[in-house]
């Protein structure tokens, strides 16, 4: 017996649902394993931001389309309307999903504006206090020794992993060293690795983007003075 075109596109939705199940599973056991350390974190953040969402995508748009359609059959509204109606829908929703997927994203330093902003607030508060105690004159005995200047501090990978909790987080990233810890404060990131360098870990999500999220962090290069 010759198979017509809703033999294929039943078999096509069966397809789809197994695919959506199966996704949703390795969804679940990778972020839920990542959480609890049976699951590593770039391979978790790789699956989350570079696969599966292209694959649930599909999956889900062949079903659900699928399933749409079998009801507007059912209720006798799959005309002209209905079929370009749905279709519309199906269009603006794929174009708006890959358009979060591979153009989209959200500027790290407005999501710490509040925080930058509290910080330069404090600083701006320890200059005053400072320039207070300036103007105070100082009593100095003949034999009162001078002070021996501070030598300068030098960026380095062993100074960078000192700091190394979500609270005092610094990274490294070609090179240059970053203080993000406004941005990392509220808990840990799985895409970050405080006191470390993050150059591969956040191209690898990022691209050639990354560096520019933290500008307003930057401390200094390695090897340069702070």
């Amino acid at each position: 017996m010759r198979k017509n075109i809703n033999w294929y596109l039943c078999k096509l939705d069966r397809i789809s649902a197994w695919t959506l199940l199966a996704t949703m599973f390795i969804y679940f056991i990778s972020g839920y394993g990542m959480t609890k350390g049976l699951f590593d974190t770039r391979l978790a953040t790789q699956l989350h931001n570079k696969v599966l969402p292209l694959v649930v995508l599909t999956a889900f748009s062949i079903h659900t389309f699928y399933a749409i359609r079998l009801a507007f059959k059912r209720w006798q509204i799959w005309d002209s309307f209905g079929k370009y109606l749905l279709i519309l829908v199906y269009v603006i929703f794929i174009a708006g999903f890959l358009y979060l997927h591979f153009w989209y994203t959200k500027s790290l330093t407005k999501m710490t504006t509040t925080n930058v902003q509290t910080q330069n607030q404090e600083e701006t508060s320890d200059d005053n206090d400072e320039k207070v105690k300036t103007t105070t004159p100082e009593v100095t005995t003949p034999n009162q020794s001078t002070t021996p200047t501070t030598p300068a501090k030098v960026l380095t990978t062993s100074v960078v992993a000192q700091h190394n909790s979500s609270g005092d987080c610094w990274i490294i990233l070609s090179s240059v060293v970053y203080n993000i810890s406004s941005y990392t404060h509220s808990g840990p990131q799985d895409h970050i690795y405080c006191g470390e360098d993050n150059t591969s870990a956040l191209s690898s999500v990022h691209g050639s983007r990354y560096s520019s999220y933290f500008s307003s962090y930057k401390v200094g290069s390695i090897g340069a003075s702070y």
